[in-house]
């Protein structure tokens, strides 16, 4: 396997579990669950209350997404988990066949243990990126959480640290591909990334059978009712 720690932390990455912790716990994982604002952006949003992401970080979610259908011979429940609900978000997640995107989750502790009842699945089989306070109830409880660097919570961080929140803390930011970094990650834990990138390069039949799986998956929206 290639040395994780030396090219993430040379990059800014902070590993509060190493990575053959993070290896282990990751076979586990059977679904990815996101929050939006300041995970796939900087968190500011418009005069319409609406928020961006980039096509870096889409593209990331998708190799994650095809390097379990490689590793485990299946695509990843995966989620947004997001407080309001904008038409960007939902375009994301309709487009990229999401399982769910699941809005106005002021309380995102319930949210969580519906969900988990929902799909059938355990805590330590849900892998979480966040990067705030409301997330933590979540974080508190997956089996591998990524927490996406933020500027301005020296707090904030200290917090997450002393009470053991996150597994590993990206070197970027929201809007600076913080989650596509997790997704290289993922891969480099996998210990696939040259496959992934190889069959989506060739576009070969392997790739092509996920492609098809996965846009067979369509997109729940729901409203949470806390």
């Amino acid at each position: 396997m290639l040395d994780l720690e030396k090219i993430f932390i040379g990059r800014g990455g902070e590993f509060l579990s190493p990575p053959s912790v993070l290896k282990n716990k990751l076979e586990k994982i059977k679904a990815i669950i996101f929050d939006w604002d300041g995970v796939f952006n900087d968190g500011v949003k418009d005069s319409n209350f609406s928020s961006s992401f980039a096509e870096g970080d889409a593209m990331g979610t998708n190799l994650m997404r095809f390097g379990f259908y490689l590793k485990k011979g299946f695509v990843p429940n995966t989620s947004i988990f997001t407080g309001a609900l904008n038409d960007i978000s939902k375009y994301l997640a309709t487009r990229e066949h999401f399982d769910f995107l699941i809005y106005k989750c002021i309380n995102k502790g319930a949210a969580f243990e519906d969900y988990l009842v929902k799909n059938n699945l355990k805590p330590e089989e849900v892998a979480f990126c966040f990067d705030d306070v409301l997330d933590l109830a979540m974080a508190k409880r997956c089996g591998l959480r990524f927490y996406i660097r933020t500027a301005g919570r020296p707090m904030f961080d200290d917090y997450v640290i002393r009470h053991n929140l996150f597994d590993y803390k990206t070197g970027r930011t929201g809007s600076e591909g913080g989650v596509r970094e997790v997704a290289e990650l993922v891969l480099g834990l996998f210990d696939n990334y040259d496959e992934v990138v190889h069959h989506r390069l060739e576009f070969s039949d392997t790739y092509r059978k996920y492609w098809e799986t996965r846009n067979q998956r369509m997109t729940e929206i729901v409203e949470w009712k806390n």
